[in-house]
């Protein structure tokens, strides 16, 4: 199946589009329009092929207007798909959600180091409770600065 781009001008090579960036949806390019068709008797002669000297003959029907049937008016399409870019909100709002899904193990690793330390087994930390925060803000450089002791617990 062919795909196009949002606005249907211009068909897309399928190795280049980053579904990072949009997604793809089912659609209908319109191809032509044809219009009605009245229906057409067939029309023609004979034509004598041999005369007898009896008076009979052969003859032979010649069609001069072949017949036509009718058809109504229809539009044709092709079924096809159209890739629609996001928008910089859905792009912010899916980035947001991947966020989200890598931040569940750091937090769970946090609770880990946070139970070891209401049960004495580790230190209270100040710069872990500042990456907390950091982390339930999504900030993305928590994620590439997850405290030693917490990617202990990972």
């Amino acid at each position: 199946m062919r795909i196009f781009n949002a606005e249907k001008t211009e068909e897309l090579n399928e190795q280049n589009i980053n579904t990072e960036l949009g997604h793809i949806k089912q659609d209908r390019l319109f191809i032509a329009h044809h219009n009605a068709i009245e229906a057409v008797a067939e029309k023609g002669h004979y034509e004598v092929i041999k005369e007898y000297e009896s008076g009979g003959r052969d003859v032979k029907w010649v069609i001069d207007t072949p017949a036509v049937e009718a058809k109504e008016a229809y539009d044709e399409y092709e079924d096809i798909q159209v890739f629609v870019p996001y928008t910089s909100s859905e792009l912010s709002e899916r980035r947001l959600n991947r966020l989200r899904i890598e931040r569940k193990p750091l937090l769970e690793a946090f609770d880990k180091w946070e139970k070891a330390v209401l049960r004495g087994r580790a230190e209270d930390d100040a710069e872990i409770m500042n990456w907390y925060h950091d982390i339930l803000d999504l900030k993305a450089e928590a994620f590439e600065n997850v405290p030693e002791t917490v990617r202990y617990y990972l």
